[in-house]
């Protein structure tokens, strides 16, 4: 049976029945597609993710970002991100610095919070995790900012337990 990458008919040499056929080896265009496919299948992941994935150059222009990040930093498009940039996101130009300094130094940022603003000027309280290759930044970011609010309440209602038990003692 012919295909593409075997092909083959029949001939005789001196008066015996044989094959002529050529054979090509198809072993890149096979890890080609397999690349290929492994892209587009991380992208549906990255894109399907619950966690924000950034990346950017050193300048803070944004270079992508995954609909987490946009739904967490309150864009409805990466374009509309992108005009703005990531440093207009930062609460705290100090921490961009900081994180710019680790990464220099070590290459990777683990596990780090960073204050951001959505697109209104709120807060968004971020655990990020960041590797430097060349020139690009790429992040996952974890919003936090809920956790730290409810841990605020908390320690609030636990002063309130001491002061109340203070005055009860008083």
């Amino acid at each position: 049976r012919a295909s593409p990458d075997l092909t083959g008919r029949p001939i005789e040499v001196a008066g015996k029945p044989a094959v002529l056929g050529t054979a090509f080896d198809i072993t890149d265009r096979v890890r080609a597609e397999t690349l290929a496919t492994s892209k587009a299948v991380f992208h549906r992941l990255v894109e399907s993710a619950r966690v924000g994935v950034l990346q950017t150059d050193r300048q803070g222009r944004i270079l992508y970002a995954n609909r987490a990040t946009l739904q967490m930093l309150g864009f409805d498009s990466l374009e509309a991100l992108q005009a703005q940039g990531m440093q207009a996101r930062y609460r705290d130009q100090g921490e961009r610095e900081r994180l710019l300094v680790g990464l220099r130094h070590d290459g990777v940022v683990d596990h780090v919070e960073i204050g951001l603003l959505d697109r209104r000027g709120r807060p968004v309280r971020v655990a990020a995790s960041v590797v430097l290759e060349g020139e690009i930044l790429s992040g996952v970011l974890l919003d936090i900012t809920e956790r730290e609010r409810l841990e605020q309440e908390a320690l609030r209602g636990q002063k309130l337990d001491s002061l109340t038990v203070l005055v009860c003692l008083g």
